[in-house]
């Protein structure tokens, strides 16, 4: 056939930039493959299907859930030889990389396997990334002359955010040139600390702990005793204040360069052989993996391969020299105990992995509200924040005991302690002066969830902060919006700063004293800030954007307002006129914390005491 007889289909995705393309070409249909793309196109005026259409609310959750099962491919135990080092399986380590990876592939996929059926005789027009993905079809398709993006994966990329009174500074830098700079900002500090890491033994050991956060635990260790931070993810110090707490503490931690030696580096050199070696054994089983990663019958694996490729000899590289490290950690501190807050992050599967053939017992601290519907159960242990390998789960209070005995989890692994990290909170209430600011901390959709890759999520999400924004305006009330730290993160900076100059939009910042300083908080759906707001005593509302994983049935919103933005408006009326409206709300937060939180200013103690006992 004429291919001036066909229809003519353009995809649009976010590989490509917009203003090359003249959309007044003889297009039949233009559809965009994601959010930032029907955005695009929005704020230009062309018309244009966004993909979410041809997928179902059913098949995005039965496509979630399959999501979870491509994450097994490393336990076929001929690639679960090839890929274990020190009894470690490598390809575990990167489970949650994969999922945030594979799940906006999977979409695109799944989207393109119902639109092609529906679409006879027709040529499809896209950039050369998405031409990957038609080429597993019986399709015809032309690509668009553009240079294509490559493939990022989870955290190779940050940014460092420097907040300069009104104004913020954002620093991008590589994963590779923050684990290049790190050891010599490292030695830096540990050269002006005063507690030098030596002769240890029986030492109580905290994964990727942030000093800020637990400034009044760490303030709290007695000098006779070996408290250790190893961090690998995190960094130890980034200001004055994190140096400031370490530096009066008495826990110790080990730079880089005090755990790796000549040896080490040699060996470590040469663990690249070795690595050299396992990758071209792994490619060998290409029908395993072609067969593998299936959806509706069909191969995606030739999509992902070679990215898939990258990010193995990228990780699996990192990880032997992590495994390294944290064998020459334990020979150096002797541990007696090993607290960690997920055990999902690759330093804590690692470090879970060598207590567990020493015999050393891993207590889990629960370290944010979770979600606690039925719904999230499977959710919560992929995300690592339930215990499956840890001997204990430390919770805050009696509500977590409550709901890890209704999903099954041993009574006797499960040890209420309080949350170190609100102990000072009593202590600063005293102190606190309302200022007229509303404080919103948002967090928006994530690669966390397929049902967070919709547009309609994202549409709902940007349109609640605009109009909290205007609501802020027209109560004459200040807004500061404090966004996620999630590099992630959507950041909707932009889409409201032309509206709404006013607004103050920060990433970075002590959560505490925003909202202690605070007249009212508001949060987007459930963040563990509410519990803070709540100490604090600050009038607080939670608004809905998402209803995924069972979030209108959590407890905490029997005694938190929850309403959509459009009901806004009226609590903002209550709160700002009403005093007895605005007391009862500040009561009905007290009233939730009295059974959420075990003794609040005791926490430290209670976590001191149970590290000693064992």
């Amino acid at each position: 056939m004429d291919d001036s007889l066909k229809n003519k289909i353009l995809l649009i995705d976010n590989s490509i930039n917009v203003d090359s393309i003249n959309f007044d070409s003889e297009f039949n249909e233009i559809i965009t493959l994601d959010y930032l793309s029907h955005e695009k196109l929005q704020n230009k005026k062309i018309k244009h299907t966004v993909s979410d259409i041809f997928i179902s609310d059913s098949e995005f959750k039965n496509l979630d859930q399959l999501s979870h099962n491509f994450l097994k491919w490393h336990e076929n135990s001929e690639i679960k030889n090839l890929i274990t080092y020190k009894n470690i399986n490598l390809g575990k380590l990167f489970d949650l990389d994969l999922y945030l990876y594979l799940l906006p592939i999977l979409k695109t996929f799944f989207e393109l396997s119902k639109l092609i059926p529906i679409n006879p005789n027709s040529i499809f027009y896209s950039s050369s990334k998405i031409c990957n993905f038609l080429e597993q079809f019986d399709v015809e398709y032309r690509k668009l002359n553009q240079k294509n993006m490559d493939d990022e994966f989870y955290l190779d990329s940050l940014t460092y955010e420097i907040n300069l009174k009104s104004k913020s500074l954002k620093i991008p830098i590589s994963r590779a040139n923050y684990k290049r700079l790190r050891p010599i900002v490292e030695n830096f500090y540990f050269s002006l600390f005063k507690n030098k890491p030596d002769n240890l033994t029986n030492s109580h050991i905290l994964v990727e702990f942030d000093p800020l956060k637990y400034n009044k635990l760490l303030s709290s260790f007695s000098n006779d005793s070996n408290y250790v931070i190893y961090n690998r993810r995190r960094p130890y110090i980034w200001n004055y204040s994190t140096f400031s707490i370490l530096n009066k503490s008495n826990v110790k931690f080990f730079p880089e360069s005090k755990l790796i030696g000549k040896h080490e580096k040699s060996f470590l050199k040469n663990s690249r052989f070795l690595l050299d070696d396992l990758v071209k054994n792994f490619n060998e089983h290409n029908d395993y993996f072609e067969k593998f990663f299936k959806v509706n019958n069909l191969s995606f694996w030739r999509i992902i391969k070679n990215s898939f490729a990258t990010l193995c000899i990228s990780r699996f590289n990192e990880y032997i020299k992590e495994i390294e490290i944290a064998l020459i950690f334990f020979d150096k501190t002797d541990p007696s105990t090993i607290t960690i807050w997920s055990e999902t992050g690759s330093t804590e599967q690692i470090v879970i992995s060598i207590a567990k053939s020493k015999k050393i017992p891993i207590f889990l601290l629960q370290h944010g509200i979770y979600h606690d519907d039925d719904s999230a159960i499977n959710f919560n242990f992929f995300s690592g924040v339930l215990p499956k390998d840890s001997d204990y789960f430390l919770v805050w209070g009696n509500h977590m005991y409550e709901y890890c005995k209704k999903i099954g989890l041993n009574q006797k692994q499960i040890k209420i302690i309080g949350n170190p990290s609100f102990d000072e909170y009593e202590k600063d209430f005293s102190n606190q002066v309302s200022s007229k600011y509303i404080l919103l901390a948002a967090q928006g959709p994530t690669n966390f969830a397929l049902d967070d890759l919709k547009n309609s999520v994202f549409e709902k999400y940007i349109s609640s902060i605009k109009q909290i924004c205007f609501l802020a305006k027209k109560f004459q009330k200040h807004l500061i919006i404090k966004l996620h730290p999630d590099p992630n993160d959507l950041d909707i900076t932009d889409y409201i700063k032309e509206e709404y100059p006013d607004v103050t939009v920060i990433k970075t910042g002590d959560m505490k004293e925003l909202i202690q300083n605070c007249e009212l908080f508001l949060c987007i759906d459930i963040s563990t800030a509410i519990l803070e707001a709540q100490l604090l005593q600050k009038p607080t509302i939670s608004i809905s954007v998402k209803e995924n994983l069972g979030l209108s049935k959590s407890k905490v919103f029997e005694y938190c307002v929850r309403t959509d933005v459009n009901h806004l408006e009226n609590y903002f009326d209550k709160i700002f006129n009403n005093l007895k409206f605005k007391n009862n709300l500040v009561l009905d937060g007290t009233k939730f914390l009295n059974e959420y939180l075990f003794r609040k200013n005791s926490a430290s103690q209670n976590f001191i005491n149970f590290l000693n006992n064992h």
